[in-house]
């Protein structure tokens, strides 16, 4: 076996790269036990790329972009939607330190590789679905929460005019119809479209 340092040279990653591509062009002559010797060397990288950090987010970026491209082949997507390597992408695109690119590199390979999963693993399917779907609510909550926060205080705004009666900041013109004020009298009709 190659020691995994050596495979972290870019060299080593270059190659790797190269063989990947040329086994998925191929893949329909390889045996499945090739194809899953390859993407476990791969996946050992990858690996050793996210612990280490000992290559930079565009080497990262490089071997996903690369993950997404292979996975078309039916034989990588099939060793892809193991549980090992869909925890692997899971990590990837759920990881706070991770840029957005390579979280959506991760995710897409996520996509292509999971309607390919056998069909009598739908526990499996289902964990990494459910997965995706909190990885989705956590990162829209905070702007949902920021959102409606900011509704609120806009609604409390309150501003009163000669001390009479209260009038919302954020109020509309164009949605009044009819308004009376103290001494004033301000009418305004809803065009029909």
């Amino acid at each position: 076996p190659i020691a995994e340092t050596l495979m972290l040279h870019p060299v080593a990653l270059h190659l790797l790269q190269i063989l990947l591509l040329t086994a998925s062009l191929h893949s329909t002559r390889l045996s499945d036990s090739s194809v899953s010797n390859l993407l476990d060397v791969s996946r050992s990288v990858l690996s050793k790329i996210c612990e280490d950090g000992a290559t930079d987010e565009r080497d990262l970026n490089d071997f996903l972009r690369l993950l997404l491209s292979v996975s078309s082949a039916e034989k990588f997507a099939a060793v892809l939607g193991l549980a090992h390597w869909t925890n692997l992408l899971l990590r990837l695109a759920s990881s706070p330190l991770n840029a957005l690119k390579t979280k959506l590199l991760a995710v897409g390979c996520l996509e292509r590789v999971l309607p390919r999963v056998a069909t009598n693993d739908d526990l499996a399917r289902t964990i990494v679905v459910d997965s995706l779907f909190q990885l989705i609510a956590d990162c829209v909550s905070p702007d949902v929460k920021i959102e409606k926060a900011e509704e609120e205080t806009a609604a409390k705004k309150v501003a009163t005019v000669s001390g009479m009666f209260p009038i919302l900041l954020n109020f509309e013109a164009s949605r009044a119809v009819h308004c009376h004020a103290v001494g004033y009298s301000v009418s305004h009709s809803v065009a029909d479209n």
